[in-house]
This record gives C-alpha cells, structure tokens and sequence, in this order.
C-alpha cells in the first residue's frame, strides 16, 4: 500500500510539471499574438 500511495504522488507531480508548462506556453503564446495586452492596466 505504501508503494501505491508513492506512485500516486509521482504521478500527481508529474501531473502538476506538465500543466505549469502548458499554462507557460499559453502565456507566452498570448504575449506573441497581443504584446500590447500587459502594457494594459
């Protein structure tokens, strides 16, 4: 039972890397396609 609980929190993590990817890649393609969005208040 140990194991499954590691396997899960690997599984979780690896989860969490690719979505911080994800959510920099939409970033940075949003600043591609509007650069003058952030300069925005």
């Amino acid at each position: 039972q140990h194991r499954s609980v590691y396997l899960v929190e690997r599984l979780a993590a690896r989860f969490e890397a690719q979505n911080h990817t994800i959510q920099t890649r939409h970033k940075e393609l949003l600043q591609t396609i509007q650069p003058k969005a952030d300069l925005q208040p």
